[in-house]
C-alpha cells in the first residue's frame, strides 16, 4: 500500500511595493510545486521523480501589478492572488491566478456592512497554448468568474457570503482566429 504520511515545509519570499498614483506591485517566490503551492516534501518520492527535481527550486508564486483606480475599485494583472472570496472547501488559499481581476468593495453607511464584487479571467494551464497533438484539437482553458457578496459585522462576530458564477472556456476557433 502507498504511504501518504510525509513531513512538509513551506518557504515564501514576498516583496510588495506601493508606487505613486495608486499603483502597487507584488512579487513572491516560493518553493513547492511549480509556484502553485508553497508546499515541499522532505525526503524523496519514488513515485514522482519529476517532483523531486523541482521541490527545492524557487518558483514565481506571484508577479503582478495593480492599480487602485478609485477608493472602491482595484485592477490587478499578472500572476495574482485569487481575487474571489473562497473557503478551503472550494480552493486552496495558496492558489494563484495567471490573468486579470477587477475587485470592487463598498462600505454601507452603517460601516458594519460591506458589499463586494469581483470579475476575473484566469489562464488555467499557464501560457496560452493550442494542443493539436493529443488526439483532439484542444486549447488551454480560461476560467472566467463573476462574484457578488457581502459581509456584516456584529459586536464579536461576522457573517460573510458570496455568490460566484464561473465559466471555463474551451473554444479553439476563437483562439486561432477561425471563428
Amino acid at each position: 500500500s502507498l504511504s501518504r504520511n510525509r513531513e512538509r515545509y513551506k518557504i515564501t519570499l514576498s516583496v510588495k511595493t506601493e508606487i505613486a498614483n495608486d499603483w502597487y506591485t507584488d512579487l513572491a517566490l516560493a518553493m513547492g510545486s511549480a509556484g502553485r503551492s508553497d508546499n515541499a516534501t522532505f525526503g524523496s518520492s519514488n513515485s514522482n521523480q519529476q517532483y523531486d527535481s523541482k521541490k527545492e527550486t524557487l518558483f514565481v508564486k506571484r508577479a503582478m501589478i495593480g492599480w487602485k483606480a478609485m477608493d472602491w475599485l482595484s485592477v490587478e494583472a499578472g500572476r495574482i492572488k485569487n481575487p474571489l472570496y473562497t473557503t478551503q472547501m472550494v480552493w486552496d488559499k495558496d492558489l494563484t491566478w495567471d490573468g486579470v481581476a477587477l475587485m470592487g468593495k463598498w462600505k454601507l453607511d452603517n460601516k458594519q456592512t460591506e458589499i463586494f464584487a469581483n470579475l476575473g479571467g484566469n489562464q488555467i494551464s499557464g501560457d496560452q497554448k493550442d494542443y493539436d497533438n493529443v488526439g483532439t484539437d484542444q486549447a488551454t482553458n480560461w476560467l472566467l468568474a463573476a462574484q457578488v457578496g457581502g459581509k456584516h459585522k456584529w459586536d464579536n462576530s461576522s457573517l460573510k457570503t458570496g455568490l460566484t458564477y464561473t465559466d471555463y472556456t474551451h473554444d479553439t476557433e476563437y483562439l486561432t482566429g477561425n471563428a
